[in-house]
């Protein structure tokens, strides 16, 4: 409890006491007899009452007095901290540091949405949008049947051009390949993601790929792209409820979709909607990135969370995102 907070605790108390001491002086059963320990408090500028609580019954008696001069200009003191407490309950301790500040400047526009720079220890650009959900790298992402795919086949691409599936020539013009009964959702189609792992060689192999139902990742729009890259890491909140996600850099949108879009495992951790058929958020999320945090790989959920947070808490944290905000 910080020292305004106390004084106002000490003093909300004893006001308490004082109006229950004044009601019982006006009422006609007023009794003046006092048991257990005693206790002054003031009532008026010229008079107070001597009460206890009875710690038998709970029952607090008073009877009145005349304060002294000395007695009545401590009462003020007293009740004058506590009107200060109670209208400035979060004003700053002395010598304590001031609120941080948000110094921002406009890096790029894409789709209606403005990305803001900003100047701190760890280096980052924000913008506010909607979230749309991606779930891409997830082992049943898709289907042939489309019904059975956990999106619409149509957001894979079509025939001639399936931008976001494996296919038999490794061109986007090839037949999409199928899992075998050796991988994790035999039937399905091998979903990509823009990010992978480099160090497994095997295309085919959905493991490659970030998965979108255990990883929350956002995906980039590529004029974001241009000041940061696959692998880095951010940071996502959603105004609605305060929740926080830490994420990495997974995936590039088209250029003509709107920007703001982010895995299943992302908005559950928002608490959004996570189906991408029909789910996401048409706004009132924010997505703080970190330009050069990552090593261009897949990292593992513990490591994002970690990174991800230190980075938050060197850019200036929710104090300075909430500053950065109150600006639009």
């Amino acid at each position: 409890m910080d020292e305004n907070s106390a004084w106002a605790s000490v003093f909300g108390r004893r006001l308490q006491r004082i109006q229950r001491c004044r009601a019982q002086s006006e009422h006609p059963r007023f009794s003046t007899n006092i048991s257990g320990k005693r206790v002054n408090q003031g009532c008026s500028w010229n008079t107070s009452y001597v009460g206890t609580m009875n710690k038998a019954n709970g029952v607090l008696t008073c009877r009145a007095r005349v304060l002294k001069k000395g007695n009545t200009s401590r009462m003020k003191l007293g009740l004058a901290i506590l009107f200060l407490a109670i209208l400035w309950p979060d004003s700053p301790k002395l010598g304590a540091e001031p609120g941080r500040a948000c110094k921002r400047s406009k890096l790029f526009t894409a789709q209606g949405i403005v990305a803001w720079s900003t100047q701190s220890n760890a280096k980052g650009f924000f913008y506010k949008s909607g979230l749309a959900i991606d779930a891409d790298g997830a082992f049943r992402a898709y289907h042939p049947n489309d019904r059975l795919g956990l999106d619409s086949l149509a957001h894979a691409g079509h025939k001639g051009n399936w931008w976001a599936l494996v296919t038999d020539n490794g061109k986007v013009s090839g037949h999409p390949v199928v899992q075998g009964e050796s991988d994790p959702a035999p039937g399905f189609y091998v979903s990509t993601t823009a990010l992978y792992d480099s160090n497994n060689h095997n295309p085919r192999d959905p493991h490659r790929y970030v998965d979108a139902l255990q990883i929350p990742y956002v995906v980039l729009h590529p004029k974001a792209l241009k000041y940061a890259r696959l692998g880095d890491f951010a940071t996502v909140v959603n105004l609605q409820n305060g929740k926080i996600s830490a994420a990495l850099v997974a995936d590039e949108s088209a250029a003509d979709l709107p920007v703001g879009e982010g895995s299943i495992a992302l908005a559950k951790t928002l608490g959004i909607e996570s189906s991408p058929r029909y789910g996401g958020k048409p706004g009132g999320v924010v997505y703080l990135i970190y330009p050069g945090s990552g090593n261009g790989k897949p990292r593992p959920l513990e490591e994002i969370e970690t990174m991800s947070k230190q980075l938050f808490e060197s850019w200036g944290g929710s104090d300075k995102l909430n500053a950065c905000l109150a600006s639009d």
